[in-house]
């Protein structure tokens, strides 16, 4: 898939990582989204643009690093 000017869309792993960091550094830029702990799996992945089971497989993924 591409994103813009040829460049491709960073992948579903990528954004989730995105997301995170957003919401663990100050300078939040989304402050109506100050607490993402409690979300579903389905949840996270709607913000990003994905399906649960993608984000299920990438945080299973970051429970085995």
């Amino acid at each position: 898939m591409l994103h813009g000017h040829g460049v491709p869309a960073p992948d579903a792993g990528t954004r989730l990582m995105k997301l995170f960091l957003q919401h663990t550094v100050p300078g939040n830029p989304h402050p109506r989204l100050n607490l993402i702990n409690d979300l579903s799996n389905e949840e996270l992945a709607g913000m990003i643009g994905s399906v649960r089971v993608v984000v299920s497989r990438y945080l299973q993924q970051l429970k085995t690093v």
